[in-house]
């Protein structure tokens, strides 16, 4: 069994979906890192390596992912006060199963009024429960993925370039190249595509980058 295949493993693992992954490896060629990426993997670095990007680039790593578990923690505190509070409410969902997946983003508000679902069309993302839904059923996806894809539908319509991504959702002492970008987004696009293979959320601009389709 080599790395590639214990990071799939590892990511298949719902309690480790969110944990950090740094491959370190003396397998430099392109194919190599992608599919290192494409199995989950959050960073890859190849040998001969200088100590101080490796420490960075772990320091980096462990700052998001406490960052993500502090959110999470958060949030399932908020979730149980939000239970306690409204127990003896009537309170109904709103009914979105007219939603087409041409429709615009928008923030949905919970019932609760607590908290925000951002949408678009068939996409549902809860950012205090940290899911993703594509026609009511849970995707499952990385931490990097989550974060990606939520900072596109916030910006509907925005073209970022690889390295605008790389700052705004990786972090601006992130070291790495921008195929991780790429790699990324084609991951998001595979877990987004339903019956529908026409329709791309993710839109390349030609020149720019990325956009989260109008």
């Amino acid at each position: 069994m080599d790395g590639f295949e214990i990071c799939a493993r590892l990511r298949a693992i719902k309690d480790f979906s969110m944990t950090p992954v740094i491959m370190l490896t003396a397998r430099g060629s392109e194919s190599d890192k992608v599919k290192g990426l494409n199995v989950g993997a959050d960073d890859y670095i190849t040998k001969p390596f200088g100590i101080r990007e490796f420490l960075a680039r772990v320091a980096a790593q462990v700052r998001r992912y406490e960052v993500a578990m502090a959110a999470a923690s958060e949030s399932k505190t908020e979730c149980a006060n939000d239970s306690s509070d409204n127990r003896n409410l009537d309170v109904s969902t709103p009914d979105v199963s007219g939603v087409r997946r041409s429709d615009s983003a928008f923030l949905m508000p919970d019932p609760s009024g607590d908290r925000e679902v951002l949408r678009a069309g068939s996409i549902s993302l809860d950012d205090i429960r940290h899911r993703v839904y594509l026609e009511g059923e849970e995707i499952e996806m990385t931490n990097r993925e989550y974060e990606l894809l939520k900072f596109l539908m916030s910006h509907r319509g925005v073209a970022f370039s690889r390295d605008d991504l790389l700052n705004r959702v990786w972090g601006y002492d992130y070291v790495g190249e921008t195929r991780t970008v790429d790699v990324h987004v084609r991951q998001l696009r595979k877990k987004l595509l339903n019956d529908d293979a026409r329709d791309d959320y993710i839109e390349t601009v030609r020149g720019r980058g990325y956009r989260f389709r109008e």
